[in-house]
């Protein structure tokens, strides 16, 4: 079976969060597992959005055997000014 509507945030890119709030504002609240956005709106990043590993994993238990991944339109920071919203 092929999953054709996968969302993906690198884990990688949570590492560029610093502090209670990244240099564009948006901040990561790892105990809560949550992206805040300086406008208000928080979106939970799930294990599996995040990790490869859990993914493939989960996709094995579940019987998918590709993805298509593209990001998460809720994470584009589309609400942000100008030149934080380029920087995210």
């Amino acid at each position: 079976m092929i999953d054709v509507h996968a969302h993906h945030f690198p884990a990688s890119d949570l590492g560029e969060l610093k502090g209670p709030s990244g240099s564009v504002g948006v901040a990561y609240r790892s105990d809560e597992r949550i992206l805040e956005f300086p406008s208000g709106p928080t979106r939970p990043l799930f294990d599996s959005s995040a990790d490869l590993a859990i993914r493939r994993s989960w996709n094995a238990e579940i019987g998918i055997t590709r993805q298509v991944l593209s990001p998460w339109m809720d994470l584009t920071g589309d609400d942000l000014p100008k030149v934080e919203a380029l920087e995210w």
